[in-house]
């Protein structure tokens, strides 16, 4: 208040987009007539779009990271689906590199079926398995079907890998005996694209192994980390250009 005056301040609240409610304003409600807009005229770089809901109603804040959850066997169903769905899921993933899309059809089907009567969306991530290494079925030795889960690899001793011919009738079997430990992998060209010193990773990096010797369509290596070794899994080689298709026949049957 200056001599005498009272000074006034004017507020102005753009509602863009709907209309603006002036009994919500409260004691903001303007003593003067002015003509109402039901919707911004104007819109830049510097316009705020803000609705009544967010200035004067407890709402939650649209969440622009979205959420992706892997699918498997375990919430192959719709109870689980539907929990994931009001969890926040908004793409739901399916790894074929477990699996296949005959396999996963049933549940893609699911997943859309529960969205659509909660009327939410949820989007359908389909990732390819793509062309890998991976190691052999194991079995308690040779010339046996009887399968194991795992074997111990001990650091410092040797494992025998050898190239497997996907489309030969030889069993895709690997074992550990007292004398020796051979593993086949499901790529032709091992031995062939190797050398000696090289490194090989193999389930996800979790064991080391050096190459040691290259032979005929096998590869003597050292184990560099005690270890567990499971049936089907990744190898990796460092340092080599794999002469092995973008796409698989899988991949595109898919």
């Amino acid at each position: 208040e200056k001599s005498g005056k009272v000074a006034q301040r004017q507020v102005y609240i753009t509602a863009c987009p709907g209309q603006l409610v002036l009994s919500k304003l409260g004691s903001m409600i303007p003593s003067s007539n002015v003509e109402a807009h039901s919707q911004a005229k104007t819109l830049s770089l510097r316009s705020t779009v803000i609705d009544l809901p967010m200035l004067f109603e407890s709402s939650t804040p649209v969440r622009k990271t979205k959420v992706l959850a892997s699918l498997g066997p375990v919430s192959n169903n719709k109870e689980m689906i539907g929990k994931l769905i009001d969890a926040g899921m908004d793409v739901a993933r399916f790894n074929l590199a477990m699996t296949d899309m005959a396999e996963i059809k049933g549940t893609i089907e699911l997943v859309r079926q529960v969205a659509k009567e909660k009327s939410k969306t949820c989007a359908i991530l389909v990732d390819t398995r793509g062309p890998e290494i991976r190691t052999s079925y194991l079995v308690e030795g040779p010339g046996s079907t009887t399968k194991v889960d795992k074997i111990s690899l001990v650091k410092g001793e040797s494992v025998i890998l050898v190239d497997h011919d996907p489309s030969s009738e030889e069993e895709f079997h690997g074992w550990k005996t007292e004398t020796e430990t051979r593993i086949k992998v499901n790529y032709e060209g091992l031995s062939s694209q190797v050398e000696v010193g090289m490194k090989v990773l193999v389930a996800d990096g979790n064991i080391e192994l050096e190459v040691t010797k290259v032979g005929n369509n096998e590869v003597t290596c050292t184990v560099l980390n005690d270890a567990i070794l499971g049936s089907w899994k990744n190898l990796n080689l460092l340092g080599v250009r794999l002469n092995m298709p973008v796409l698989t026949s899988k991949d595109k049957l898919d």
